[in-house]
């Protein structure tokens, strides 16, 4: 008690003794003054000695009049504190993500720029995940019975450590441009890549960044595109799965900070896909994961959304500018559920997909009800494929329903309606005959990050350390 007195006596002697050369002190007078003064809040008794202290006398029966005079005199005295606006005391307490809550109290700091200001946060360091404000008033009946008041202002902000602050990003990867097309093939092959949802959550201590995209399936993936060498390569959309983003949950503080490491791996697959496959169209179908951009910034930030670089240009926050496609030389479809955001290929539809049926083929079975073209779709993270034959005018006629499942990881560990999800990985070829112009699907299913294609075993490979290194996150590797 003594110690915590002489400390308070010692902190604001100066102040203290000004106002009480132009005023009456109380305890209660004090304990105010010491309010406005960012203080935390003290008790009477430990106002009464901290005046004893500095040798004031207080009177109880003039406190009312004391108050009224002194509290105006708090930010004169504050002012010509050392020359300048004293500092309001802030306390600054660890939190467990190893952030700090700061907490001030006064008549100074009433936003939260001035908290950052005064208290010299480094918002380049850390990252604001709340902030609370609230404001009260003292006050007390002046000499002519007028109540005299003071403004009070607390704010209150938790911080987190950016772990991201200071990494080094990798460059972009540019691709020389190929050499001349070859020979087109006899039967012309398409690869489907549906949803890897690429995306990271942080530990607890932010040093790891754990994927929800499989790392061996995206490695299947490129395997498969090499021996192939298809003439066209289509992404079903939901590549990044973007979970900061998402307008329906609110994600925890292991996905803040985790969109730019994610559009860094799916730059550094679909670098990789063109590289092996130099001569192949490549296209990318948006999902409702990668709308969330889209939806986000047209709900909170309306004139960010089309917005471009000086005298035109993708806007900023497209696919096409934070993957860099048009430098790999890949084209993308408009966004999700907006007019031309499907393909049409080989007279058959490519879209992310709107229909999500519980069961193994039962959104293929709904597909084909509603359809007279045959289509293949993501979304919905199975592996199926459904026939129907049509019985028209010029006579019989099959269509087909396909999903190739998924390459982000099943074990629950992408946010879902259950940790036990009904998936499955895999990926899918369309061969189209060029003679009667019909295409034949055939779905791939990816067990234990292993698939078989055409009698080869295609073993996927973890190349953590490698992505690592060429996106400038270390923390993927674990």
């Amino acid at each position: 008690m003594a110690k915590r007195t002489a400390l308070i006596a010692a902190e604001y002697r100066e102040r203290i003794e000004y106002v009480a050369s132009r005023a009456p002190i109380g305890a209660r007078t004090l304990v105010d003054l010491l309010l406005v003064w960012g203080h935390p809040k003290i008790a009477k008794g430990t106002a009464r000695a901290v005046l004893e202290e500095l040798g004031l006398s207080w009177a109880r029966s003039a406190r009312y009049a004391a108050r009224a005079e002194a509290l105006p005199l708090a930010r004169e005295a504050q002012e010509l504190h050392e020359g300048r606006p004293a500092s309001p005391m802030v306390s600054a307490s660890p939190d467990a993500d190893g952030g700090l809550t700061y907490d001030s109290h006064g008549t100074d700091v009433r936003t939260l720029e001035q908290l950052v200001e005064v208290c010299e946060i480094d918002l380049d360091a850390f990252l604001i995940t709340s902030v609370e404000y609230n404001k009260w008033a003292v006050g007390a009946t002046g000499p002519d019975g007028r109540l005299v008041t003071t403004p009070l202002f607390q704010v209150k902000a938790k911080t987190m450590p950016r772990p991201m602050a200071r990494l080094e990003r990798a460059p972009p990867r540019f691709l020389p441009p190929p050499e001349a097309s070859p020979e087109p093939a006899a039967v012309p092959c398409m690869l489907l890549i549906p949803d890897t949802q690429c995306g990271y959550v942080w530990n607890d201590n932010h040093t790891v960044l754990t994927p929800l995209h499989d790392r061996r399936a995206m490695d299947v993936y490129l395997q498969v595109a090499d021996l192939l060498q298809p003439e066209r390569i289509v992404l079903l959309g939901d590549m990044l799965d973007l979970a900061a983003w998402s307008m329906s949950y609110t994600a925890g503080p292991g996905a803040l900070e985790t969109t730019q490491p994610a559009i860094n791996v799916l730059h550094w697959f679909l670098s990789e896909l063109r590289r092996l496959c130099p001569h192949a169209r490549i296209d990318i179908i948006p999902g409702n994961h990668e709308h969330r951009i889209v939806r986000r910034t047209r709900k909170h930030m309306a004139e960010a959304s089309r917005l471009t670089q000086a005298c035109g240009g993708r806007p900023v926050l497209s696919l096409e500018h934070l993957l860099r496609l048009d430098e790999l030389g890949i084209a993308c479809a408009a966004p999700y559920g907006e007019p031309g955001a499907d393909l049409w290929i080989w007279g058959d539809l490519y879209s992310h997909g709107y229909k999500a049926r519980p069961g193994g083929g039962a959104t293929a079975a709904a597909t084909l009800k509603a359809s007279t073209r045959s289509s293949a779709y993501g979304h919905v993270h199975k592996v199926e494929v459904a026939w129907r034959t049509l019985h028209e005018e010029e006579g019989a006629r099959s269509i087909w329903a396909m999903s190739p499942g998924m390459g982000c990881l099943p074990d629950g560990t992408v946010p879902g309606v259950t940790h036990r999800p009904d998936w499955l990985q895999g990926f899918a070829t369309v061969e189209l005959d060029p003679t009667s112009g019909k295409t034949y699907p055939t779905p791939y299913p990816i067990l234990d990050g292993v698939a078989v294609l055409r009698g080869r075993r295609i073993e996927g490979r973890d190349r953590a350390e490698e992505i690592a290194a060429a996106i400038g996150y270390p923390q993927v590797a674990g």
